[in-house]
């Protein structure tokens, strides 16, 4: 049986925690190549979160540091045009592949609902750096072929807001 949370429980009092996470890209028309949007996969992730409960009564209020690794969010493309008239024409495979972190330090307030599941309310502010890596080749005409690399890392501050559940072991 599910019991309430007594008084003064959780005010004063650190906590730390960490996870899997799945995380669904939404680029949103930033990475485009000539069919339209680039078709990017989900990443999978890690992530950890420390905080402090501030205050209780009658919802509890927190501040958490919480970073986030995205292991890779991956697109590819093949393309083949014919040029006509026996002559070949181009070949090219090419693949992005972004990955990075963010850290952000947030105001959580948090509704006990049992001593262990407590859903809440989150805003923050941080920084998000992200890595993307570029590798294409073309072949023309079946006789030469170009190999490109290149990466690109941005650094950009970042707002975090939402909704969801701790649930804690002890």
């Amino acid at each position: 049986a599910a019991t309430m949370c007594s008084a003064g429980q959780w005010e004063g009092r650190p906590y730390a925690g960490g996870g899997l996470l799945y995380s669904v890209e939404r680029f949103n028309g930033d990475v485009t190549d000539d069919t339209g949007d680039a078709d990017f996969d989900n990443s999978v992730g890690l992530f950890l979160k420390g905080g402090y409960f501030l205050m209780e009564d009658p919802v509890i209020l927190a501040v958490e540091g919480l970073a986030r690794y995205h292991h890779k969010y991956e697109a590819s493309e093949s393309i083949h045009e014919d040029a006509g008239f026996g002559f070949g024409g181009i070949d090219a495979d090419g693949s992005i592949k972004v990955k990075g972190y963010d850290i952000t330090v947030n105001g959580k307030v948090l509704v006990p609902v049992t001593q262990q599941i407590l859903p809440y309310g989150v805003f923050g502010v941080g920084m998000a750096r992200f890595t993307a890596d570029i590798d294409a080749s073309v072949e023309r005409a079946g006789i030469e072929t170009e190999v490109i690399s290149d990466s690109e890392t941005e650094n950009a501050p970042i707002a975090r807001f939402g909704a969801g559940c701790d649930w804690f072991l002890s």
